[in-house]
């Protein structure tokens, strides 16, 4: 007889707890109904006893429902005293700007009528539900509108600050299907000279116009009554922004193509198309939340669905456009930021690096026995990829063990099991789970330190250009990890003794303060940009202390500092006026025309930064091949997955992520001592490339940098830590 444990792929657990998954919607409801989170946070010692006479119920009662939600993974219990998850805290405490409580029980009762119609929907091929999402019912829209309302309020929020760097050209924005108004409220707020016009049903409107009273009183918030594809909303155009929020998946594609087109017959060459939806991925097999959600228009609506990250990249090529960015501000919702799409691009761009000047990078055999005690030896990069993996992960357990006995969060996820194995291979490295910037927003950033009387050396918030701000911690030899592992990609750069390099970059941005370190370490002398210069005044700072070299952003609208782009406008001989030969950007490929405008000017030397706020850098230009980034691995440990966690093969396309796992005093390594980052989702993704390279340097590259539709399209990992 078969024994059920060893056939492959069997997991009666997961399919008897999807068979009644009903019971963890209404333990869900339940606990909302009779503010269980809310008891938990009012009561001083919440254990069960003086629950349930806070509740008023009995004590069996009580424990049984405490024990639903620790299997929900919202309530955790340390065998006396429950306490609320983060998730909680922020959706089910009606003191929470984000409470879902209301909408919860909103969409219970829309899914109790729904829901129960699926067998026969599917049969007939048809809703056949009460409620429909393609039809104008009185009572079910506003419902509705004000349930989902503060979910969407941070990711609308985040659209708007997204958008600042525009305050000056955005005057009209036009909202289709804007539903509660959150996405008029967060550019009303944002942008003071702004004008929003919302179209949707006549009661929907009037909920938007309570949410934004006084804009509307003003006249800069004004709704027009009636369906978007019947509505003469173009007269009012043309517009600087136009928002489809959790709109497009009531529609079917010629319906969406058609007004797409009326879209753009009511912008101009500077408008900005912004789709927030939830997507699925190209096979369209992941994620679980988006297909699910597929399956009720089905249940809902005659037409629509959910859609891929492509389908909406085609529906933009109807009006000549082209996402330039997409966001995860708050899964499972993804934003899609589209332009006009820019001519000239592609090509192939010929830029030197600073490192080109190198010499041979052949290292003594004897050097190599040992891990370097210092990330700024040339050795990482040059010893074999066996030798460097071991010293990886070596580095990476020691992280793991540092991190199981200092920080709260991963002293309950990290067991011996894990942090004792031997040996620890890239198999077990590749066991852990994933970790997104949505889980960083989440965590109070002690979290993942551990100690909150300590003076960290640093601390940084992102600029939230790809969603909700994070905040990390460093400590001073963290910090010189980082800066030890760039200035080895540099050190073998004679001529930087004595240099005088401007540094453009934002002092209140971390690349403003690393890159100053950096110059510092390969023994030049950093000239930071005055923070009360304009682009004019910084001409003649540079000018004035005869500066070689610059670093800064090429593009404008960064938040980063001042751009190459905004000098060159402003003074287009000034690189060869100053006699500037270097040039140090960050992430960006600079395209062919402005290459050569720069080579015509006299710079000589390019060198290309890749990294991010919470673990920099990761990767910095190959001097061969300035079109990659070879991985800085030593303070970090780089990794580029498939959707499954498991690295790619060279080659092949993967999510970056990254872990920090050392810190340097300069004449030995250690753990990363603050903030304590494990496979790290940092929202790209780009191909891996591990083969031998013309410049000498064995590390690994990646190349093809390419920003992530969705933070959560690679899980990998277990569920559980233990």
């Amino acid at each position: 007889m078969a024994n059920i444990k060893e056939i492959e792929g069997n997991d009666l657990t997961a399919l008897l707890l999807n068979a009644a998954g009903y019971r963890k919607s209404h333990i869900l409801l339940t606990a909302i109904q009779i503010e269980v989170f809310a008891a938990i946070e009012q009561v001083p010692e919440a254990n069960v006893a003086e629950l349930a006479q806070h509740l008023r119920l009995s004590e069996r009662s009580v424990e049984k429902l405490l024990g639903g939600l620790v299997a929900l993974d919202l309530v955790a219990f340390d065998g006396q005293i429950y306490t609320n998850k983060q998730t909680a805290k922020t959706y089910l405490l009606p003191k929470s700007q984000f409470y879902l409580g209301e909408g919860i029980r909103t969409l219970f009762d829309i899914g109790q009528d729904t829901w129960g119609t699926l067998t026969n929907a599917i049969k007939e091929g048809a809703p056949l539900a009460k409620q429909r999402t393609d039809q104008n019912e009185a009572d079910f829209w506003p419902r509705l509108t004000r349930s989902i309302r503060p979910f969407n309020i941070p990711v609308a929020e985040s659209v708007a600050n997204l958008l600042q760097w525009k305050e000056g050209s955005i005057k009209k924005v036009l909202d289709l299907g804007g539903g509660s108004g959150v996405f008029g409220g967060a550019f009303l707020k944002r942008f003071p000279n702004v004008k929003v016009l919302q179209v949707d049903w006549p009661q929907v409107n009037n909920e938007a116009r309570k949410f934004n009273f006084e804009a509307f009183r003003e006249g800069r918030f004004q709704t027009l009554d009636g369906d978007i594809f019947e509505s003469p909303w173009e007269r009012e155009g043309p517009f600087d922004i136009v928002i489809l929020s959790h709109i497009l998946h009531q529609e079917d594609k010629p319906r969406m193509e058609t007004l797409m087109r009326r879209i753009g017959n009511s912008i101009h060459a500077d408008s900005q198309v912004i789709i927030n939806e939830f997507c699925v991925n190209e096979k369209k097999n992941f994620p679980p939340y988006s297909l699910i959600f597929g399956l009720s228009m089905v249940l809902q609506n005659g037409g629509g669905g959910v859609y891929s990250y492509s389908d909406f990249e085609e529906l933009y090529r109807l009006i000549g456009h082209e996402t330039y960015l997409i966001s995860s501000p708050v899964p499972p919702s993804t934003v899609f930021f589209s332009r006009l799409k820019a001519k000239n691009k592609g090509g192939d761009v010929k830029v030197r690096s600073l490192q080109a000047k190198t010499t041979s990078l052949t290292t003594d055999k004897d050097e190599v026995k040992n891990m370097p005690s210092t990330l700024a030896s040339r050795v990482w990069d040059t010893v074999d990829n066996a030798t460097r993996e071991k010293w990886l992960l070596e580095r990476f357990q020691k992280q793991l063990q540092f991190a199981s006995t200092m920080s709260p969060y991963w002293k309950k996820r990290l067991t011996a099991k894990i942090i004792e194995k031997t040996p620890f291979t890239r198999t077990d490295l590749e066991n852990l789970p994933v970790f997104f910037k949505s889980e960083l927003r989440l965590l109070n950033p002690y979290d993942l330190t551990g100690d909150a009387k300590r003076s960290w050396y640093m601390v940084r918030g992102s600029g939230g250009t790809t969603g909700a701000p994070t905040t990390v911690f460093w400590s001073e030899n963290d910090w010189r990890a980082a800066v030890e592992t760039s200035a080895r990609f540099l050190n073998t750069v004679k001529s930087w003794k004595g240099m005088r390099i401007w540094n453009g970059y934002n002092q209140g941005h971390v690349a403003g303060p690393v890159f100053d370190d950096i110059i510092r370490m390969v023994g030049a002398t950093p000239i930071p940009r005055h923070f009360k210069s304009t682009d004019a005044e910084a001409i003649q700072e540079m000018e004035k202390f005869k500066v070689d070299t610059m670093v800064l952003t090429p593009k404008s609208g960064s938040g980063k500092g001042g751009s190459l782009e905004d000098f060159l406008a402003l003074d287009p001989n000034f690189l060869k006026r100053l006699g500037i030969k270097n040039l140090w950007v960050s992430s960006t490929v600079l395209e062919k025309d402005l290459v050569a405008e720069l080579k015509g000017l006299g710079v000589e030397n390019i060198v290309n930064f890749y990294g991010n706020t919470e673990a920099m850098p990761t990767a910095i230009s190959c001097p061969a091949d300035p079109h990659s980034f070879h991985i800085c691995q030593g303070h970090i440990f780089l990794e580029v997955l498939d959707e499954n966690g498991r690295h790619v093969s060279s080659g092949k396309r993967g999510t970056v992520v990254v872990s920090r796992i050392a810190s340097s005093d300069g004449a030995k390594l250690g753990p990363a001592e603050a903030t304590q980052l494990f496979r790290f989702v940092v929202g790209d993704s780009a191909v891996y490339e591990n083969k031998k390279c013309s410049c000498g340097s064995t590390s690994p590259k990646i190349s093809k940098i390419e920003r992530v539709p969705s933070e959560e399209k690679v899980m990998g990992g277990c569920e559980r830590w233990d």
